[in-house]
């Protein structure tokens, strides 16, 4: 229950077992580097005992109308639309609920499409160095799933999802990826967990996620102590085939180019396992002198057994990668690109504090000005 409002607040079972149960619910206006206090009530059975509510699949009180629609495909929040792309074994179209266009755009491999690229160059592995006079496209083979089958995900009144799961065969075996797509009341992201499962191989392979964006311009990347856009804001001579950043990437939308035209709107990707990018295309191989980039297209580099040195010689078992996406006001400005980023990479901690509840229901410890200023260190 909000003690300001005095309304219950949805929540829903995660996760139980014989000593725990873990409910997940969204927490709204907490302010920064602060706290906001919720009150537990538990429900009382026909014997006065006191129980947790049921049933515990639902595990939520009265809310109001429900803003979810779930169909096979497609999923909404009332605020974010969601429509996958079985047939790529990836996401089609994401668009404010409302009406409007999509932040998706179109390219060789699907929005959060799995991409396993091998050398297939007789040199290996030292096809990579030194690096060769020209680049060939022949020495690497990529190669992604396709046609998925959905799956219904959470079914809560907090959080609705959807599964595809796919299969992808390689020389080892079998990649098995399964992509749930989640939702949260009040929210206006786009929550993305991708679950591998990949054989052994010491031959030389490397994972990818795609991410193409409909933008025009950027994208902006958040790293250590700024932002930049890659290519232009580089050192000559520094690496551009690749690019370690912090937590997101903004895309700028394009202006509309003619009457009763929108423009592509913008958007802001976020990234919470996997800080190696690979912008513009898959680059390895290349060892390009500088990156010029044609449109916002974004390859997460999940994992690759490539390099001689720090790397294992083979990665295989299961693996989980998570990412967010929105549009709209979270991507209005790299301040809001920020802070939706690190909202995400820093998820709020929830604590039971038993006590009379007569202390402030909310308080931020720290106040800053301007909003453009970030908080590192306290």
């Amino acid at each position: 229950i909000d003690p300001e409002t005095q309304e219950d607040v949805p929540f829903q079972l995660v996760r139980a077992s014989t000593n725990y149960r873990d409910f997940e619910m969204v927490a709204k206006d907490v302010p920064p580097v602060g706290y906001k206090v919720y009150r537990l009530e538990t429900a009382a059975t026909a014997a006065g005992a006191l129980a947790f509510p049921a049933p515990l699949a639902a595990a939520a009180p009265a809310v109001a109308a429900d803003p979810f629609r779930v169909e096979k495909t497609s999923i909404s929040n009332g605020l974010t639309a969601v429509e996958l792309d079985p047939a790529r074994a990836a996401i089609a179209s994401i668009r404010p609920a409302a009406g409007g266009e999509s932040i998706v755009g179109n390219a060789a491999h699907g929005f959060n499409q799995y991409v396993h690229e091998r050398i297939v160059d007789p040199k290996g592995r030292e096809h990579l160095w030194p690096p060769q006079d020209a680049y060939a496209p022949s020495a690497f083979k990529a190669d992604a799933p396709r046609d998925a089958t959905v799956e219904s995900g959470a079914a809560g009144p907090v959080r609705r999802s959807l599964r595809m799961v796919s299969k992808l065969a390689v020389p080892a075996g079998e990649v098995k990826v399964e992509s749930e797509v989640s939702l949260y009341r009040g929210l206006p992201g786009v929550f993305i967990e991708n679950r591998i499962v990949k054989p052994e191989s010491f031959e030389p392979e490397a994972s990818y996620f795609a991410f193409p964006f409909a933008g025009a311009d950027g994208p902006r990347a958040e790293v250590a102590g700024g932002v930049m856009v890659p290519g232009r804001d580089q050192i000559p001579g520094s690496a551009c085939d690749w690019h370690a950043i912090q937590r997101w990437v903004r895309v700028e939308g394009a202006a509309a180019a003619g009457a009763g035209r929108t423009g592509s709107p913008g958007a802001v990707w976020v990234t919470i396992d996997v800080p190696l990018m690979q912008f513009g295309g898959l680059n390895t191989g290349r060892w390009g002198k500088g990156l010029t980039l044609e449109k916002p297209l974004l390859y997460s580099w999940a994992m690759n057994n490539y390099w001689f040195t720090n790397f294992d010689a083979s990665q295989s078992g299961q693996f989980v990668f998570r990412y967010a996406v929105a549009g709209g006001e979270c991507a209005a400005s790299d301040a809001a690109a920020h802070r939706f980023g690190r909202e995400i990479c820093s998820p709020l901690k929830a604590a039971v504090a038993v006590g009379r509840g007569q202390g402030p229901r909310r308080r931020s410890f720290i106040r800053v000005e301007p909003e453009q200023v970030a908080i590192v260190a306290v």
